[in-house]
């Protein structure tokens, strides 16, 4: 409780500040609802509550389906395994089922509140099919717009290099789409990329990529499940305007001692994971790359040319977890992340003259999780968080003189949640959490030292001083079964926000309906309202996307989004086939984006000079989906129809102009087929409009013929090419006869050769316009062990 206690005292502020002129409503509004919300206090049933988890290693099992077989009520376990099922006082048979493990039936008389922790057992590997899909039938699901996705569905899509990667996975889902090719970043239903709210255990994450956006930061071994938002926002997410993407982890296995050995074309993996004591488990997961050696022949290109120099590129990141029973009851987790690049190139100029360059991104989070079931109707959970991250860039030129110039930008954020889970009766579901966060942003700092015989100059600009902000919240949120066939999901957030020259008060409202027309076709329908106080540039270095973030202020104002959207869901009785159809409408309003392409030393001590403000935007679509979730071949099919545009009085002469991400068409295709018992072929076939781009409509010569100008009509103004391309993985998995797995991955990307461009660019000299495309055909093996 004391997470709580002084959670209440940081948010006294927010609180009291409700009753200021301007915030009446919102204090009035706020009234309304915690007289709700007492109201549902009162129940004349008893509960049984408990935990599911695996009972071969101990983890937790997400959204398992918890029912009482004779009063046909049930509910589903939390993100973190908890149930609670409020009953009347009488016999029941409680059923507990999850895809891919036995169903276990057990015959109760409640007569009070009882806890019951369940553990299932994995059924024997089903070798003649493949299972996709282990969340709530996506008809059944009262939020739209949020998607549940599994491992096992990441694993299975073709990958990059033969790296597995969450991001790149995401890119697949109707309404996300990444920037570049081979590129993790992800921009969903119009948004930017820094618009995105990243968790992973709590953890808030401001960057999320490695090699500049072609590795994501997440290690496939340690992912549990991941939850997906493109709207229907519950109340307790916030600070972001576009997406949530909320990512657990393994909470180590506590029954045995396990492990596992990857290799790679480009980087090579290790996790352990075990029991250190009967109430204490862990695991342990390290990866890092070898780019340097594919550096080599560059090297002996310098060599044979009588001049030193090289280029490196380095990354690593470790992820460890520790899981503490304190009880039945009452649970810690102490998780760490750390991640590095580490870029460095060396060129000799000209004689005793030496040129250096170094690029490092750090990534590094702390989160410290309380899960406590205080009561059969209560469930806290409790986090006490950190992240760090900073980017530097230092170039050197000596010799017969001294040149250094660096930048620095960095971000701390400190957290501190508490969310109470309530289940009063089977009527209604509540959340309600208080949050406090403190920032500390150094947006963009630079130095310059020369010397030489004649002088010695040392100057520094940018944001000599931190930055500091802070923020409270306090949210709350119902689930509420009006009838047996339709679900509200009802919130608000209010949030608080103070940097250092102005005060934000905001209040986000937050409503979705599922109604099921039968037992397995649901129409759906929401609204939401989002805010984002923390600002994100993002700026290119040497190819490589690199973020600046910087907070609100009475000049940059917070971001504002509202979206509605609505659509129907269908699942077959057996669960086989899935079909969806959204469509959305999103505004956003207070957005930032450079003014022009920006330099590699942006001065960042006049903000106003480089960042055009107060944008506006639009973003508008049709989703659908059609799946099939389980036999021998397996896959979907996801189409999108969208638009996106942005507005800024500085920018294409005030007009609105499509969107850096916008496209109008996207379609992607994966397909899985178990050829064997051992032998799995998956296919992802991608096509999309080709993105817009701004290209001059012609070019000028000056009299002399040596220079002259380009002329343009307009930003963003033409668009690349039609993208495809199709990826191929074939995949070997057998388990030895101690019945440890080894799996051979063989991946092809790319496999028809496909110059899909990157940018294109207009040559002055032949008048005609070019392409540049990285990648070809693609084709990588990967290897990995567990023991």
């Amino acid at each position: 409780m004391i997470f709580t206690t002084i959670l209440i005292k940081l948010t006294y502020e927010l609180v009291t500040n409700l009753s200021n002129k301007r915030s009446k409503a919102m204090k009035y509004l706020f009234i309304l609802f915690f007289m709700y919300f007492s109201n549902t206090i009162r129940s004349q049933t008893h509960t049984i509550t408990g935990k599911v988890t695996d009972k071969e290693t101990g983890e937790a099992l997400l959204y398992a389906e918890c029912v009482d077989t004779i009063s046909k009520k049930g509910t589903t376990t939390n993100a973190f395994g908890f149930y609670s099922l409020s009953l009347p006082n009488k016999k029941i048979i409680l059923s507990v089922s999850y895809m891919g493990y036995q169903t276990i039936k057990k015959s109760i008389y409640i007569d009070k509140d009882t806890i019951i922790n369940i553990k299932l057992k994995p059924l024997v590997e089903q070798l003649e099919e493949v299972v996709v899909n282990k969340s709530i039938p996506i008809h059944k699901q009262t939020l739209m717009g949020k998607i549940n996705i599994s491992v096992s569905t990441i694993k299975a899509i073709p990958s990059f290099v033969g790296e597995t990667d969450l991001m790149k996975s995401l890119t697949f889902l109707p309404g996300i789409t990444n920037g570049k090719e081979g590129y993790s970043n992800i921009f969903v239903r119009g948004g930017d990329r820094g618009q995105n709210l990243v968790l992973l255990d709590g953890i808030k994450l401001y960057n999320t990529n490695h090699v500049g956006g072609f590795l994501s930061l997440f290690n496939s071994d340690i992912l549990k499940h991941v939850d997906v938002y493109k709207g229907g926002f519950p109340a307790r997410y916030g600070g972001r305007a576009s997406s949530v993407i909320d990512i657990y982890t393994k909470e180590g296995n506590n029954k045995s001692f396990k492990g596992k050995f990857s290799l790679g074309l480009l980087t090579s993996s290790l996790l352990l994971e075990g029991p250190l004591k009967n109430d204490l488990s862990f695991y342990f997961a390290a990866r890092s790359s070898y780019y340097d050696l594919f550096t080599l022949k560059q090297r002996k290109i310098y060599k044979r040319t009588g001049r030193e120099g090289y280029w490196g590129y380095t990354i690593f990141d470790v992820n460890s977890k520790i899981n503490w029973k304190l009880s039945e009851t009452n649970s810690l987790s102490l998780s760490f992340y750390t991640g590095h690049d580490y870029q460095s190139s060396a060129e000799e100029v000209f004689d005793n003259n030496k040129s250096y360059g170094k690029w490092r991104i750090h990534n590094t989070g702390i989160a410290l999780n309380q899960y406590w079931n205080l009561h059969p109707k209560w469930f806290f959970k409790n986090t006490l968080a950190f992240s760090n991250y900073k980017t530097t860039l230092e170039s050197i030129e000596e010799g017969d003189f001294y040149y250094s110039y660096t930048t620095l930008s960095a971000i701390n954020d400190y957290s501190l949640q508490s969310r109470l889970e309530y289940s009063p009766n089977t009527i209604h579901s509540i959340k309600f959490g208080i949050e406090a966060n403190y920032y500390r942003f150094i947006p963009g700092l630079q130095t310059v030292i020369s010397e030489d015989e004649n002088s010695n100059i040392n100057i520094t600009t940018g944001f000599k001083k931190s930055i500091t902000a802070f923020e409270s919240n306090i949210y709350i949120e119902d689930e509420i079964k009006l009838k047996e066939n339709v679900r509200l999901n009802i919130g608000i957030r209010a949030a608080y926000y103070k940097p250092k020259d102005t005060t934000f008060y905001r209040i986000e409202p937050r409503v979705s309906l599922r109604w099921l027309l039968n037992e397995d076709i649901s129409i759906k329908a929401n609204y939401t309202q989002m805010n984002q106080y923390n600002h994100a540039l993002v700026n290119n270095y040497q190819g490589f996307e690199k973020e600046i973030w910087l907070a609100a202020t009475k000049d940059l104002i917070p971001q504002k989004a509202d979206q509605v959207s609505g659509g129907i869901f269908y699942s077959n009785p057996n669960e086989k086939w899935s079909f969806s159809v959204e469509s959305y409408y999103k505004k956003m309003k207070n957005l930032l984006e450079y003014n022009s392409p920006p330099r590699d030393e942006d001065n960042m001590s006049n903000i106003e000079n480089i960042v055009a403000k107060n944008g506006n935007g639009k973003a508008y679509g049709i989703e659908m989906q059609i799946k099939k979730n389980t036999g021998k071949v397996t896959g979907s099919l996801n189409y999108t129809l969208s638009r996106s545009y942005r507005q800024f009085n500085s920018i294409n002469k005030g007009e609105e102009y499509p969107f850096i991400y916008d496209r109008k068409h996207n379609i992607s295709l994966i397909t899985s087929y178990k050829l064997d018992e051992f032998y799995t072929l998956t296919s992802s076939f991608n096509l999309s409009s080709g993105k817009p781009v701004t290209l001059p409509v012609g070019y000028v010569k000056q009299d002399n013929h040596l220079s002259g100008y380009f002329i343009y009509d307009g930003v963003n103004n033409r668009r690349l090419p039609l993208y495809h391309r199709l990826d191929l993985s074939l995949k070997r998995i057998k388990r030895s006869k101690k019945g440890n797995k080894r799996e051979v991955s063989f991946n092809i990307f790319n496999v028809y050769a496909r110059q899909n461009p990157v940018y294109i660019y207009y040559d002055s000299n032949t008048g005609k316009v070019k392409q540049k495309s990285l990648f070809s055909i693609l084709p990588t093996i990967s290897v990995s062990i567990e023991f």
